[in-house]
């Protein structure tokens, strides 16, 4: 009895905050979910949830290998599949063990994180893992980004136990969770690459008295656990493709994609042959390729053409690119959740968790720069998870910014950001006691104000989010962003449901936030023309040819809708615009011929 009197506190404090942890993560997330499963945004799928969707559906009838080189990182559909093999081909079930997984990562990060920077930055760690609203909002959708979370996370952990015991099977271990990383986030390549040189190179990575030869081995073995992984992918693309491709063929579209001369944000700007669906995006891409060589290019040839293509910019280009890639690290490292066919703001708005006052980007961030500058002395793990975050972020902005794909880079700075809360408020107190420790309070408050700014000045946000309203009362700088592109999305996908009053609000609330959308005009009117509002229809498909002007399939539903109404000549006039535009429209063709034969037998004033 005494004996397990003495050994139950010794284990209480092992298992008693990971365990905690653990219970606060899963507690939230089952909140968010048990108040988000009726949101639009969750029961309607779109874009990529959809396309991820399809894609494992397909994986749980049977169609395991699938057809041709993967063009999409595969391991999050294989995972969903296998998923639906189990539950059936239901998606809260798929979410609730998305959101199960994603709350071991708090308990993770406390673990890899306190033998290097103690017990409490590793609780203070834990804490911002368990309550980070991006996670939360990214475990509960059909998206792998919580995935690119997960195995980050894990691959952290094994590499810190790697570190510390210097044994060559954790070694291994390490490598092999990175590799499944790879077939989560493909662009996490360039981050296995320099933790081997990392390792082979600091030898204080694997404590002091290491020898190069066992360096060596150990970068060696991290390399071969990645590449046992990844042969699997080179295989099956082999098998089904004809070709050696490691994991996708999609490289050279999103590098072009990042690096060409209408690339002006940073942000995802799809080149105007691209039709911003991942349904379509591979064909697209590989339709404008041939068509620019004049030959037929496979899935691998078509991504180096688009790989050239860009590097020719680039090498053309210099400054231009180099004024691109610095507005790239700006985006990158600013407070605001970049958007594509996800909104983070637009969805919060159904999510009451996603509101509540819980450390975000701005925070988690700042907090993480002020403890890597506090702490990149300090050798062994703490060194790897520098390396781990500066190669992350090149591999990012050498293509283009969104929210989603920064997510792989937080279990990173999770332990810098608990590191730093503790240091500085350990500065702070012991500067109020003892006058000649406030000059070291005083940098590290200074610090901390700085890296505050850097994030999160200016403040970009939807008009009605709470950091713009305050940012506006206070005189701080700030831009309004809109979340124009998530209610456009929503509302088609109502409209091929058939909820056409609901669509209709949604595609009204897109164009009130950004009037010069001209997709939302063109999909406004054909919510209208379904209801029979063919006028009110009309002058949606005019303020549509305002803003595109060569788009000749706006002219012809235009004179669809003119030719429904009785106005043959505004038809006629309309029919003839799209084949000036576009000679090869057959059925614009077709249609005038109608209509001037209308012209011709109907009575003259």
């Amino acid at each position: 009895m005494e004996d397990a009197r003495q050994r139950n506190p010794a284990a209480l404090a092992r298992f008693g905050w990971p365990l905690a942890l653990f219970l606060l993560s899963a507690a939230l997330r089952a909140i968010h979910l048990a108040t988000v499963v009726d949101s639009k945004y969750f029961t309607h799928l779109g874009l990529d949830p959809l396309f991820f969707d399809e894609w494992a559906k397909r994986i749980a009838a049977g169609d395991w290998l699938g057809g041709g080189i993967f063009y999409q990182d595969p391991l999050y559909p294989y995972f969903l599949g296998a998923l639906y093999s189990l539950f059936g081909v239901h998606h809260v079930p798929a979410v609730a063990v998305q959101l199960l997984l994603g709350s071991l990562v708090a308990p993770m990060v406390f673990a890899a994180s306190s033998p290097w920077f103690g017990r409490r930055a590793a609780i203070v760690s834990g804490l911002l893992a368990a309550t980070y609203l991006p996670s939360i909002y990214y475990e509960a959708i059909l998206l792998k980004t919580w995935m690119d979370v997960f195995l980050a996370t894990t691959a952290l952990l094994a590499l810190s136990r790697a570190v510390a015991s210097c044994r060559l099977r954790t070694w291994a271990a390490t490598g092999l969770v990175l590799g499944l990383s790879v077939l989560s986030r493909g662009n996490l390549l360039l981050v296995v690459a320099a933790l081997a040189v990392w390792v082979f190179l600091d030898g204080k990575a694997l404590g002091e008295g290491t020898t190069r030869g066992r360096a060596l081995k150990a970068a060696l073995v991290l390399v071969l656990g990645t590449v046992v992984v990844l042969g699997t992918t080179a295989v099956r693309n082999w098998w089904v493709g004809g070709r050696w491709v490691l994991t996708t063929a999609q490289g050279g579209q999103n590098f072009y994609i990042g690096n060409n001369p209408l690339a002006h944000s940073g942000r995802y700007e799809a080149p105007p042959f691209l039709r911003t669906n991942p349904k379509h995006e591979e064909r697209d891409f590989a339709a404008e390729a041939e068509r620019r060589t004049g030959r037929r290019l496979d899935p691998a040839e078509t991504s180096g053409y688009w790989f050239r293509e860009g590097l020719s910019w680039i090498s053309s280009h210099p400054v231009d690119w180099l004024v691109l890639t610095s507005r790239k690290i700006r985006v990158y490292w600013s407070a605001y959740e970049v958007p594509d066919n996800l909104d983070y703001y637009a969805y919060r708005e159904t999510a009451p968790v996603l509101r509540w006052p819980l450390p975000g980007f701005g925070l988690v961030v700042p907090l993480g720069l002020l403890g890597a500058i506090l702490a990149w002395r300090r050798p062994g793990w703490p060194r790897g998870l520098l390396v781990y975050v500066a190669a992350y972020f090149l591999s990012v902005i050498l293509f283009f910014v969104i929210a989603r794909y920064r997510m792989a880079m937080i279990p990173a700075l999770l332990p810098f950001a608990g590191f730093g809360a503790v240091e500085l408020w350990g500065r702070i107190r012991l500067g109020l006691r003892d006058r000649s420790l406030r000059p070291a309070a005083g940098r590290a408050a200074l610090l901390a104000a700085a890296a505050l700014a850097l994030v999160n000045l200016p403040v970009r946000a939807p008009a009605n989010h709470w950091a713009y309203r305050v940012a506006s009362a206070v005189g701080l700088p700030a831009v309004p962003e809109s979340s124009s592109v998530a209610h456009f999305n929503i509302g088609v996908l109502l409209a091929k449901e058939g909820d056409l009053g609901a669509a209709e609000d949604e595609l009204r609330e897109a164009l009130r936030q950004d009037p010069g959308h001209v997709e939302v005009h063109v999909e406004l009117g054909k919510v209208l023309a379904r209801q029979g509002r063919d006028r009110e229809a009309i002058d949606f498909y005019r303020r549509a040819t305002d803003f595109a002007p060569g788009r000749p399939d706006i002219r012809h539903v235009l004179g669809l809708l003119y030719r429904r109404v009785g106005d043959l000549p505004a038809a006629e006039a309309s029919f003839r615009e799209a084949l000036r535009l576009d000679p090869r429209r057959a059925g614009s063709a077709r249609e005038l011929k109608e209509v001037e034969e209308a012209l011709r037998n109907s009575p003259h004033p």
